[in-house]
C-alpha cells in the first residue's frame, strides 16, 4: 500500500482559509441565533404534532426564524466582504454574490468619482427574460391541459421572488456610507421575505392577517437597526461620545507630558555629564596651570580669575540643571528631592513625605516644582518664617502642601502662584491657596498619579 502523501503547509492553506472565512461570516453569535431559533421552530412543531396537527401554525415561527437568521448572515457577509476568501465564496454562488464583491470593490477602492452602477444590468435582465418566459411556457402548458387549478402561478411566484431578492440587494449595496448599506441591504432581504406573505395574502384566502406579524417583526427589527446606527445622534449617545473623546484627549496628553519630563530628564543628563564635566576638567586644568606660573604673578593672576569665571558658570550650569530636571528627584526620588530642598533652602523647613508608591516622573516633576516654588515664596514673603512641607501619596494621587506661620495675604492670582497653578492643571490637578491676612499661607497641590 502506498505511503500516504504528507500534508504540506501548502496544501493546507487554502483549507485554513477557507475555514477562516467561513469562521468570519458564521460568528458564534449567529450561530447561537440559528440554533436558538431552530430549537424553538422545532419545539414548535412537536407541540403542533402532539396538540392533534391542524392549522400548521409553527410555519410563521419558522418563517420569522429563517428571516431574522438570513437578515443577521446577510448583515455578516457585508462585513466581512473585504476578506478576499469570502470574495471568493460569494463570487461562486452566483449572481447575488458577485453583485455584493464588486460593489465591495468599489467601496474598498475609495474612489473621490465613485458613482453607482445601474441597478438593472444584462445580467438581471437576462434572468428575468428567462423566468418571464418559463413562466409564459408554463401558463400555456396549462391552458393547453384544460386549465383546472392555476398552478403556473407559483412559478410566476418563483420569478418574482428570485427578482425582487436580486434586484433589491443590487440596489442595496449603491449606498456608499457602511452602517447605512447595511440597512439597506437588510431592508431589500426583509421585503424579499415579506413578499411570500403578501402573495398568499393575495392569491389564496388567508386574508391580510398573513401579512400583519411578519411586517411588525421585520419592521421592528428595521427600526432598532437604524436606531443603532443613529444612537450617537441621540442625547446619551452623544454625552458617551464627548466622554470617549475627553478620555482620549486626556490620555494622549498624559502621554505628551510623559515624553517632554523625560526629554527634560535627558537634557539634564547630557548638561551633567557633558558641559558640566568638560567645565569642571577646564578648573582644573587651569588650577594646574595657574601653580606652575607663580614665578609669573600677572599671568598667574589671569588664570585664577578665569579659573573663577569657570567655576562661576558650573554653579550656574548646575542650576540651570536642577531647575530642568534635578539629579537626585530622577536618581532617589520625591522624598529624598524635597529633603534636598529643605537642606539647601535659606529658612528652617520641616519636612514630612510619606510614599506608598513611586510616582509618574511627570507627576514627581511637578511635585518638586510646586515644593520648590512655594518655599522660594515662603523665604521672599514671610518675613523669616519656618516652612512645614508635607507630601503624601499613593497609587491614585500625590498631595503636597507647603505652610508657613507669615503674615499671609498673597496674592493668589497673580505672579508664581499662577505657574504653578498652570502646571498642576496641566495633569488635572487642583492648586489651593488659603492665605488669610495675618493667619500665614497653606498652599496645597492635588496630583492625580492615574493615566
Amino acid at each position: 500500500m502506498d505511503a500516504e502523501a504528507p500534508t504540506t503547509p501548502t496544501s493546507q492553506a487554502p483549507a485554513a482559509a477557507h475555514d477562516a472565512a467561513a469562521g468570519a461570516v458564521l460568528s458564534p453569535a449567529l450561530r447561537l441565533h440559528a440554533g436558538g431559533m431552530g430549537l424553538f421552530a422545532a419545539f414548535c412543531t412537536l407541540v403542533w404534532l402532539a396538540s392533534g396537527a391542524g392549522v400548521f401554525w409553527p410555519a410563521w415561527v419558522w418563517m420569522l426564524g429563517l428571516t431574522t437568521v438570513g437578515v443577521h448572515a446577510t448583515v455578516r457577509v457585508v462585513r466581512h466582504v473585504d476578506d478576499p476568501e469570502v470574495r471568493r465564496l460569494l463570487d461562486r454562488a452566483g449572481g447575488i454574490g458577485r453583485t455584493v464583491v464588486a460593489s465591495a470593490g468599489r467601496e474598498a477602492a475609495e474612489d473621490p468619482d465613485w458613482q453607482p452602477e445601474p441597478v438593472v444590468t444584462r445580467r438581471l435582465s437576462t434572468f428575468v427574460a428567462v423566468m418571464a418566459f418559463a413562466a409564459f411556457v408554463c401558463t400555456v402548458v396549462w391552458g393547453a391541459l384544460g386549465g383546472g387549478y392555476f398552478w403556473p402561478l407559483w412559478v410566476w411566484f418563483g420569478g418574482l421572488e428570485a427578482t425582487l431578492l436580486w434586484a433589491g440587494v443590487r440596489w442595496a449595496l449603491q449606498v456608499r456610507a457602511v452602517a447605512l448599506r447595511r440597512f439597506a441591504v437588510q431592508l431589500a432581504v426583509s421585503a424579499a421575505a415579506l413578499f411570500p406573505n403578501v402573495w398568499t395574502a393575495v392569491f389564496t384566502e388567508a386574508g391580510a392577517a398573513e401579512v400583519y406579524w411578519p411586517l411588525i417583526g421585520l419592521g421592528t427589527a428595521a427600526g432598532i437597526h437604524l436606531l443603532l446606527i443613529y444612537r450617537h445622534a441621540l442625547p446619551d449617545g452623544r454625552e458617551r461620545q464627548l466622554e470617549e473623546r475627553v478620555t482620549e484627549l486626556t490620555r494622549t496628553r498624559r502621554g505628551a507630558l510623559d515624553v517632554q519630563a523625560a526629554e527634560l530628564r535627558r537634557i539634564e543628563r547630557d548638561l551633567h555629564d557633558g558641559a558640566q564635566a568638560r567645565l569642571v576638567a577646564l578648573t582644573m586644568k587651569l588650577g594646574r596651570a595657574e601653580a606652575r606660573l607663580e614665578d609669573r604673578p600677572e599671568v598667574a593672576e589671569l588664570l585664577r580669575e578665569a579659573r573663577e569665571d569657570a567655576g562661576s558658570a558650573i554653579a550656574e550650569l548646575r542650576d540651570l540643571a536642577r531647575g530642568i530636571a534635578p539629579p537626585v528627584l530622577a536618581d532617589r526620588g520625591l522624598e529624598a528631592a524635597v529633603d534636598a530642598l529643605a537642606q539647601r533652602a535659606a529658612i528652617p523647613v520641616e519636612v514630612v513625605a510619606r510614599l506608598t508608591h513611586r510616582p509618574p516622573p511627570v507627576v514627581e516633576t511637578a511635585a518638586y516644582f510646586v515644593t520648590a516654588e512655594a518655599l522660594t515664596n515662603v523665604a521672599k514673603h514671610a518675613g523669616g518664617s519656618g516652612a512645614r512641607v508635607r507630601v503624601v501619596g499613593d497609587v491614585a494621587r500625590v498631595v503636597v502642601e507647603v505652610a508657613d506661620d507669615g503674615p499671609g495675604g498673597a496674592v493668589v492670582d497673580g505672579g508664581g502662584l499662577t505657574g504653578l497653578r498652570h502646571r498642576v492643571e496641566a495633569l488635572d490637578g487642583a492648586l489651593e491657596v488659603h492665605s488669610p491676612a495675618g493667619g500665614g499661607t497653606t498652599i496645597r497641590a492635588v496630583l492625580p498619579c492615574g493615566s
